[in-house]
């Protein structure tokens, strides 16, 4: 095992100087000189051989591993040696191991990580013990003599001190034993992990052997802690043999050199996936091979690699496909799936072919896409799941990574942007070029839109959201993709697509081939990028990649007026209220329906168009922030529009157009997917009904920008009196004849970006409304809310609509000032919320009162059972309390039931389920204390020889809980379960009331 060494140096010299073979039957290391040398001599992308500048460095490493998996035990054990090849400048006297499996593990980082985010990670039966990786002594070998080293172990990351210095251009081998655990109990997602199916055993080998940090120019040792985010890795050969029980089918990083063997074409004939066509999804695997208690031995080779991944199931089937260049591409898939994976081989070609073409040769000799119930990479090995066709967008962007993380090896930990925006930039490429029926209709939205744009816009507008220029671990040191991560992904992608606005199609193509040629099996760094699309292009590039990278600047530009002169010609003036500054393409409509286009370039460069290019707009923040484009033509312009391509990443883009663009459709009342390039309206008739007005027969219209801006939803109806039971006069056009509802809310990003307002109002069942306020959104998931409320009924006939009108007063106005604050969690099994609210009258109110109000709502979801859980309190003060808004034991008060179209007006619960009394009612609505077993009850109350009535108040305290069963009684009725299904529960409620 690893120990600490405490003994005085020279002793400790003298002492390794005479540790050798003698002490160990282990064999020396052959060193595999022929791998070496393929990867060193033989190989045409070695990087000393295209070096992207002349001082460039990186290390070499060559792994010869041999390692046997026990699927019992479910502990790999291995032998590992290095050779380390010192090319830095630099002596050094300590290397240092990643251990990744070992932040899985109570104390780690990345426990402690779980713990600051209020998060409980559970472990399985190696973990809780710390058994993940576990290295023994880590020896040098010279000549034939084997050295042992001190080591010093931190959680993740291996410190080993050399025995002597490792002077540039020198190299060392090591040598070490290790067991990596795998482990299935626990809740914290490993990369590393085996499942069971069908009584068969699963196993993902990924980051399981001791891996060197990488050591380069720009930050010199690599020893970040892992938090389960991303990994780097330097180049060179691997040599792997991986002992498996024989009933196995493996696949892994590089070429199977005695795939005969272990593979003989007739067993490949019985595992080829097209056997399996007929099978059903699910259905119970053949037994192709018999355990029987021997193994078998996989040997695999590669050079150009940074990492060595394998996959091993024993229902695995194969089916291959080729490139036109030869690329083997293979699709493993558990039996189960072998039905949806028919086409996998083929499709992974078509991704291979497609990247190739466009960005720069595959120039490894295979692709492996394997079903794994994963969404991972490796080099070679991308551990996918689904099934056809759903698992398009999955391989395109696994694939994907195989260019902007496996061949161009960026240090992904430093900058997740490196691999995983530039790789959902590819995947959205995939996507795009292989669209079917594509249609110039502004309502369809592309995979570009869905995927990329949309997700960047929404989060654009949030100026909490870190730059790209940010540590993979420290976007607000967030779970997961929490704080904000998936900018790396929808950012970067988004930022490449403007890019490509910005150089022009062909320039930005050849640019970007340029990067990945310079820099394939090397290490770029952001700069590097720049750099090199800087240098091809011949132009200065540092204004675009600094707002996009650097900054959370947005793009926001609009047309803002079209003026004809005396002389003839319009002049169209652009406005830029962003602060990221871009070129503008626009599109001019004249009246016969002619477009002409036009490139307004924000500096001397010009890309490549057939638009009229006109004099450049130079500006930026608040300089110049306004632009004429004076237009000759003498049809009269009836629309101009920017960016037709829709590459823009303008944050707004309804003033991006001289006539705005709206589509108002009928909302059929299933999902309308949101889309940023117009306004959208929906509107649909609403009939109700209630026991005062009748049928009351009306139209329901709401819109939206993005779902994001400019919300309003609206709804007018004509009280017909057909039905009502009240026999009561009408006289007033807006209360008796005709009832409304309007809401509006948009968002201050002049103020403060996370600042929005809202405005309700209604004359609807005999109550006048008007609310408005201020809801501000505040980091971690807090919010306040002020506003101000007012509310009256003005008649005797307004508190017929009422189910309990005793409960109100007539004409009195009850007008408050309400400020509430919110905390929302979300635990890995639980869920919930802290309200705290605050209300006093208003100055014109005809009451005065204040009430405070604490509550939590806890939710925990254990399997197929939840409990749901309030604890509340009440306190309200006051010489004049409104009735309907006093503390009631068993449910709501009348001004919470206004909220509630059932329940705002008579006529949908039975008059005889109404009232309080003696004895307990059917009526209950969720509110106040929600004391339910007193719903209807009087609940007197013996108080110094006087009887009082408790069922209202004005302070009290509560505990609701429910246990909700639902989904163990799973009652939805096919076709109606969208509508209909039975909520099964038992409550339990506990609470005071004062009166």
């Amino acid at each position: 095992m690893l120990r600490f060494c405490k003994i005085f140096p020279v002793l400790y010299l003298f002492l390794s100087s005479v540790l050798c073979f003698a002490q160990n039957d282990e064999k020396p290391f052959v060193q595999n000189f022929s791998l070496e040398e393929s990867y060193t001599k033989n190989n045409e992308w070695y990087w000393k051989k295209s070096k992207p500048f002349a001082d460039y460095w990186q290390q070499d490493v060559h792994y010869n591993i041999q390692a046997t998996l026990n699927d019992s035990t479910q502990i790999i054990s291995g032998k590992e040696w290095l050779v380390y090849v010192n090319n830095s400048p630099d002596t050094l006297k300590e290397v240092f191991f990643h251990l990744y499996q070992n932040a899985f593990q109570p104390g780690s980082y990345h426990d402690d990580l779980y713990k600051n985010n209020k998060t409980k990670a559970i472990y399985g039966k190696y973990e809780k013990l710390g058994l993940n990786t576990f290295v023994k002594d880590v020896y040098v070998e010279e000549s034939s003599r084997r050295i042992l080293l001190r080591t010093n172990m931190n959680n993740t990351i291996l410190q080993v001190k050399l025995n002597k210095p490792l002077a540039p251009n020198a190299q060392v081998k090591f040598y070490l034993e290790f067991d990596t655990y795998f482990d299935n109990g626990g809740n914290v997602r490993r990369r590393m992990k085996t499942f069971t199916h069908n009584n068969y055993k699963h196993f993902d080998g990924v980051h399981w052997y001791p891996r060197i940090a990488v050591y380069d120019a720009k930050r010199r040792w690599d020893t970040d802690q892992h938090l389960n985010k991303e990994l780097y890795g330097d180049f060179g050969s691997f040599h792997v043999e991986l002992t498996l029980p024989n009933h196995y089918i493996a696949e892994a990083t590089g070429t199977l050199v005695n795939e005969n063997e272990v593979l003989p074409t007739d067993l490949k004939q019985k595992l080829d996936v097209k056997n399996f066509a007929s099978k059903k999804i699910g259905d119970t695997p053949s037994v192709i091979i018999l355990p029987n208690g021997t193994s078998k031995k996989w040997i695999y080779e590669a050079i150009n690699v940074h990492d060595f991944a394998w996959t091993a199931d024993p229902t695995y089937r194969i089916s291959e496909a080729k490139t036109k260049k030869g690329v083997r591409c293979i699709a493993i898939c558990q039996e189960e799936s072998a039905g949806g994976w028919q086409t996998a081989a083929q499709l992974t070609a078509k991704i291979i072919e497609t990247y190739s073409a466009d960005f720069g040769e595959y120039t490894w000799p295979k692709i492996v896409v394997a079903d794994a119930r994963d969404g991972m990479e490796y080099n070679m090995l991308t551990l996918c799941g689904g099934t056809s066709p759903s698992y398009t967008s999955l391989f395109a962007h696994e694939v994907g990574h195989m260019w902007f993380y496996g061949i161009l090896g960026s240090n992904e930990t430093y900058r997740a942007m490196m691999d995983e925006g530039f790789t959902q930039f590819l995947n959205i490429w995939f996507l795009e070029k292989n669209r079917k029926n594509v249609k110039s209709d502004l309502t369809i939205v592309s995979p570009k839109d869905a995927n990329l744009y949309y997700p960047y816009l929404r989060s654009a507008v949030d100026a909490s959201q870190l730059p790209l220029n940010t540590h993979s671990d420290q976007f607000y040191s967030q779970i997961g993709h929490g704080g904000g991560y998936g900018t790396v992904y929808y950012k970067t992608g988004t930022m490449l697509y403007n890019l490509q606005y910005v150089l022009g199609d062909s320039l930005f193509q050849a640019a970007m081939k340029n990067y990945y040629y310079q820099w394939m099996f090397k290490h770029p760094y952001p700069e590097d990028f720049r750099n090199s699309i800087t240098a091809f292009v011949k132009t200065d590039l540092s204004w675009f990649f600094d707002q996009w990278i650097e900054t959370n600047k947005t793009i926001d530009y609009a047309v803002k007026k079209v003026k004809r002169s005396d002389s003839g010609f319009y002049n169209i003036t652009f406005s830029r209220t962003g602060r990221m500054q871009m070129p503008l393409d626009f599109t001019v409509e004249l009246k016969s329906g002619k477009k002409i286009s036009y490139h307004i370039p924000n500096n001397y460069f010009v890309k490549k168009t057939e638009a009229q290019v006109l004099d450049p707009w130079i500006g930026w923040d608040k300089v110049r922030q306004n632009y004429t484009a004076h237009i000759k033509t003498d049809e009269k312009i009836v629309n101009v529009l920017i960016d037709t391509t829709y590459r823009l990443a303008d944050i707004n883009q309804l003033d991006n157009s001289l006539k705005p663009y709206n589509k108002l459709k009928f909302d059929n009342l299933k999902y309308q997917p949101v889309n940023n390039r117009y306004y959208q309206e929906y509107w649909r008739p609403d009939v109700w009904y209630n026991a005062v007005d009748g049928i009351k027969a009306g139209l329901h219209y709401e819109g939206y920008y993005f779902k994001r801006d400019h919300f309003i939803s609206t709804t007018i109806w004509y009280n017909s009196a057909i039905g009502e039971t009240d026999n009561q006069p009408r006289k007033e056009i807006f209360m008796d004849y005709v009832s409304f509802m309007f809401k509006y809310s948009n968002p201050l990003r002049k103020i403060d970006d996370n600042l929005s307002w809202y405005y309700d109002t209604r004359v609807l069942d005999g109550l006048g409304l008007i609310e408005t306020g201020l809801i501000k959104n505040l980091k971690n998931n807090h919010s306040l809310n002020l506003n101000y409320k007012h509310f009256v009924r003005y008649r005797e006939r307004d508190m017929t609509y009422l189910l309990y009108p005793e409960l109100w007063n007539v004409n009195k106005r009850n007008e408050t000032i309400n400020l509430d604050w919110t905390k929302k969690y979300n635990r890995l099994k639980s869920s919930g919320q802290f309200n705290f609210g605050l209300r006093t009258s208003g100055p014109f109110s005809d009451y005065n009162y204040a009430t405070l109000k604490p509550e939590l709502l806890h939710n925990i979801n254990l399997g197929k059972l939840q409990f749901k859980n309030r604890l509340v309190g009440y306190y309200i003060s006051g010489t004049n309390v409104a009735p309907e808004s006093q503390l009631y034991m068993a449910q709501a008060n009348p001004e919470e039931m206004m909220d509630s179209k059932f329940t705002r007006s008579r006529g949908f619960v039975p008059e005889e389920w109404l009232g309080f009394g003696e004895s307990l009612n059917h009526f209950h609505h969720g509110g106040g204390l929600n004391l339910r077993g007193f719903s209807g009850y009087l609940v007197p109350a013996a108080s110094n020889d006087t009887v009082e009535i408790s069922y209202r108040g004005f302070s009290g305290a509560a505990y609701n809980v429910e246990m909700d069963f639902s989904k163990l009684v799973n009652f939805k009725p096919k076709k109606l379960a969208r509508y209909f299904f039975l909520a099964t529960y038992l409550f339990f409620d506990a609470g005071t009331i004062s009166t």
